[in-house]
């Protein structure tokens, strides 16, 4: 240890050089070799050796590292451009084409890095290649999709693991490049690192050799490894019997001949080799005493009994510790009928998270140094595009369908969207649209009217049941608006065929003549709708409601009530109302006053509220607005009333002055 001391008045000094380090990341190496690991098997080519025969003859280990690389290479990458102008599109143009033409398919490539997870570390030495289709003799391989005339990438070559001699740091810790002895010809190769891509599972200490996510399984599986081979010799043992040979005492003296002792050896090599096979037999001599005693003997014993371990529970054990390093230990639900499915799916979503980490790895290594390289040899100036990667997690199929229902029945309207559309179908392994942005209108109409229908045919029942009064009302109303014709708009249904036309007057709106709608047939129609028993008189005119709205609000937001058709009063359910809170805001005080006067029965003041039927509501995704009344409305619903007496307009718009404009142009504060 050194005890040369350290002088602190200049430990608060500025460092000549900008950015140059005072102390270093303290990993341990010496000659090139890292020594980090403390167990001398695992480190450098004894613990790529231990790794590999962990990967390729033990099953856990396999199938862990299996499933694995098979979620990492279905994964889907895609180019994502730098921003939104020409450039940066043509620049992403060129990365995808890159990636498409190498010699090397990019599911290979992405499997080859996952060897970094056995061993910790995975080394590629970047080919180039002009972009040429010309065939040239010497370097065929090289051979391009296009003829531009650029550089782009040949392949990423693994440098295997096995072939590692030793690194190249700087004196800062750097690391500068790998030094290897691959077969053949085992020569000496420098590979910079500059021309390379290292993938590492951590960087922890600026280690290049990462560590490998089999580790923590070393132990276990070295237990498991001894605890089998014990138990198929002991089985062999059971099953054979245990050799024995019995020869004379003088043979196993001190004294012994040379010939005798030769005699022991070739008997103590025959029993350790007895085996059951399709060879099996001992050749015996056979010779006797002056008692006529034979002086040699060979037999088989067999086991007296059980063993006190159970060797399947421990060796059990260790495999589940073994999965569990890398969270795979879903892989063994189901064994030894322990587990269910709901536990296995919710261990594979954990497990299939923790892979977004490693591809997230792989995704910052191309972005950080792949492919600023790449356009740097073409001459081409930042910024530049990235490699994203989609989820390892998809959803299921049957997680998917409930949130589109969900979505759907909340009134969002999804198939319009080609994009949308063929998303869901990808993720159904369905063919995809190819008329992308080209929907025409009536085919966007066609599919939300089916919706629509379906919508309102699951929702029938339940609206009947909250209010069949109103539900077969509103159903009249439709039916009676569907049926109207020109020849029977704007006469009076008792008159005989022939007879002169007899119409309400004319109806006083602001809009354009092109946009009014003739509501005449319709409201001589309602006259033939069944009445609420709560009702007062006839339906209500245009120029009625207008009126009595009038006396709350200026007529210039108003001119939409002509161009509705009204109904009432009716007895509405309050669960078929909006109540959500108005522009206005909402006076509690005012609301407890009118619940007072609804508990005593003393409600003879009180006007019938104004609701509003929009669209929405005919297609079952809405509810009724308030257009008068909210107030009084809450002192219902305040006072545990079901039920409250409304004039409904019906109108042909989803969002209208009923809305916010009538409530921000409220003349008075008369109660509501």
């Amino acid at each position: 240890m050194s005890t040369e001391k350290v002088d602190l008045s200049k430990a608060g000094g500025r460092p000549k050089t900008t950015g140059a380090p005072i102390g270093l990341t303290g990993l341990v190496h010496q000659a090139g070799q890292v020594q980090e690991e403390f167990l001398p098997q695992l480190r450098g080519q004894k613990a790529v050796q231990t790794y590999k025969e962990m990967s390729d003859n033990d099953p856990i280990v396999a199938s862990m590292l299996f499933a694995i690389d098979m979620f990492l290479r279905k994964v889907e990458w895609r180019v994502q451009p730098a921003g939104e102008d020409e450039k940066s599109k043509q620049d992403a143009k060129f990365l995808e084409e890159c990636k498409d033409d190498m010699s090397t398919t990019w599911p290979d490539f992405i499997s080859e890095v996952n060897t970094m997870l056995s061993f910790g570390w995975s080394y590629f030495e970047i080919l180039y290649k002009r972009r040429s289709t010309a065939f040239h003799a010497n370097t065929g391989n090289q051979r391009s999709k296009y003829n531009d005339n650029k550089i782009g990438w040949r392949k990423f070559d693994p440098r295997s693991q096995d072939s590692l001699d030793r690194w190249v740091f700087d004196a800062e810790g750097g690391i500068m490049g790998m030094v290897q002895r691959p077969a053949p010809d085992y020569n000496e190769r420098f590979i910079p690192i500059g021309k390379s891509l290292l993938f590492r599972t951590t960087s922890r200490k600026n280690n290049p050799e990462g560590r490998s996510v089999l580790r923590a399984a070393y132990r276990p599986w070295y237990f498991k490894k001894r605890i089998e081979e014990i138990e198929g010799v002991g089985v062999e043992r059971d099953l054979a019997g245990l050799p024995m040979a019995t020869v004379p005492a003088r043979f196993l003296s001190a004294d012994a001949t040379e010939q005798e002792k030769a005699m022991v050896n070739g008997i103590r090599q025959l029993v350790s080799n007895v085996r059951r096979d399709r060879q099996e037999g001992v050749i015996w001599p056979q010779d006797w005493d002056e008692k006529n005693n034979p002086q040699y003997s060979f037999q088989l014993l067999n086991s007296g009994g059980t063993r006190q371990f159970d060797t399947t529970s421990i060796i059990t054990r260790y495999e589940q510790r073994m999965a569990m390093t890398v969270l795979a230990d879903f892989i063994l639900t189901g064994h030894d009928s322990t587990g269910s499915f709901a536990l296995a799916t919710s261990k594979s979503g954990m497990f299939q998270a923790s892979l977004g980490a490693w591809l997230d790895i792989i995704k910052d290594t191309l972005n950080n140094y792949a492919v600023p390289r790449l356009f740097r040899l073409n001459g081409v100036e930042g910024p530049y595009p990235t490699f994203e990667h989609d989820h390892v997690q998809q959803p299921s199929l049957a997680d998917l369908a409930t949130f589109v229902a969900a979505l759907a029945g909340a009134g969002a309207q999804l198939f319009p969207d080609t994009e949308l559309e063929n998303h869901f179908r990808s993720l159904a392994q369905l063919p995809v649209r190819e008329d992308k942005d080209t929907d025409s209108q009536a085919e966007q109409d066609l599919r939300n009217s089916r919706l629509a229908a379906e919508i309102e045919q699951n929702r029938a029942t339940e609206k009947q049941a909250k209010n069949p009064q109103l539900f077969q009302q509103i159903q009249g109303m439709q039916r009676q608006q569907q049926m109207q014709t020109k020849a029977t708009m704007g006469k009076d249904p008792n008159s005989k065929p022939g007879a002169p036309t007899k119409t309400t007057g004319a109806v006083k709106s602001k809009l354009p003549p092109q946009q009014r709608r003739d509501t005449r047939g319709a409201r001589v129609a309602s006259n033939t709708i069944q009445k609420s028993s709560v009702h007062a008189k006839q339906d209500p005119s245009s120029e009625y409601m207008k009126n009595t709205l009038a006396q709350t609000y200026p007529k210039e937001v108003l001119d939409w009530v002509d161009e509705a058709v009204w109904y009432g009063p009716l007895d509405v359910n309050l669960d078929q109302v909006q109540m959500a809170r108005r522009p206005g805001g909402r006076d509690m005080s005012k609301v407890v006053d009118m619940a007072k006067k609804i508990d005593s029965g003393d409600t003879e003041d009180f006007d019938p509220v104004v609701l509003v039927m929009t669209p929405d509501f005919k297609d079952g995704e809405g509810k009724l607005k308030i257009a008068d009344g909210y107030h009084r409305t809450l002192g219902y619903q305040h006072s545990n009333q079901d039920n409250i007496p409304a004039y409904v307009g019906i109108v042909q718009e989803k969002n209208g002055p009923w809305d916010r404009e009538m409530h921000d142009a409220k003349l008075n504060k008369r109660d509501e």
